[in-house]
């Protein structure tokens, strides 16, 4: 069952939130017609991607359901920024010493290889003179 929530209060908070004392001021805050916020008022619906764009500390489960904080707790999500951003550091540091390692392995490889070839090329070399004295004899 869907809890319908009254979007003219969630404006009327807005707007005491933001120190707007009318509509026709609010609607020009959010850079909309004063006729679209009344046929918000009227259908009941908020266009949240713009109030959100516009109130960047408003909570957007607060704007959608009327319940909890209507402001984000920028401690919190400053918080959970800095450990996502250290994470993404760790596994930025992470990739570069994989890619590193990985570099180093394909030199390792390609000695190899290298010593491979040199390895056949010399048994090569020896059958052949082996071939060469039996022909000889």
């Amino acid at each position: 069952m869907e809890i319908k929530v009254d979007k003219s209060i969630i404006i009327n908070e807005l707007k005491k939130y933001l120190n707007i004392k009318t509509d026709i001021k609010f609607a020009e805050f959010l850079g909309i017609r004063f006729n679209t916020l009344s046929s918000w008022k009227v259908k009941n619906i908020l266009d949240y991607d713009l109030i959100i764009s516009k109130c960047d500390k408003i909570n957007a489960n607060w704007l959608i359901t009327g319940k909890g904080e209507m402001l984000i707790d920028k401690e919190k999500t400053t918080s959970t920024e800095n450990l996502l951003n250290e994470n993404l550091k760790d596994r930025c540091k992470f990739l570069e010493e994989s890619v590193r390692l990985l570099k180093q392995e394909n030199e390792l490889l390609k000695r190899i290889l290298d010593l491979t070839d040199r390895i056949y090329f010399l048994e090569n070399s020896k059958h052949k003179s082996k071939k060469d004295q039996i022909k000889e004899d």
